[in-house]
């Protein structure tokens, strides 16, 4: 069945090495199949994605390897907020589940913008 979210105010995540930040990309990509399969609510898994995601990040900026950051981790994720995310509340009537996806929107674009400087060309 897979890993409960985290429930508010469980401790930060720290990663602390390349295995860290393997294991918290599967847990990010199991959150996301989990919204995209509509088994969790999308505004309960945007902090616990976001917050990962940030800690990965981070941790990559920390020791100065952010050659492929951009590619690897901030473009695929504005894709999928993008492609599937924002289909959930695009052109529907407001409900409670697209009010839901739009806050994950809402936290992802932000994640996006604030890691949009590692984009180069």
């Amino acid at each position: 069945m897979g890993l409960p979210i985290q429930p508010g105010g469980a401790a930060p995540v720290k990663i602390e090495s390349k295995e860290d930040a393997g294991a918290a990309l599967e847990r990010v990509e199991y959150l996301r199949q989990q919204v995209d399969a509509g088994r969790i609510d999308p505004a309960s898994a945007g902090p616990e994605i976001v917050e990962t995601l940030n800690a990965i990040v981070s941790f990559f900026v920390l020791i100065g390897a952010t050659g492929n950051l951009y590619a690897a981790i901030v473009e695929p994720l504005i894709e999928w907020n993008l492609y599937s995310v924002s289909l959930k509340f695009l052109g529907g009537t407001e409900t409670p589940e697209t009010q839901s996806a739009r806050q994950l929107f809402e936290m992802l674009s932000a994640f996006y913008h604030k890691w949009e400087i590692l984009k180069t060309e």
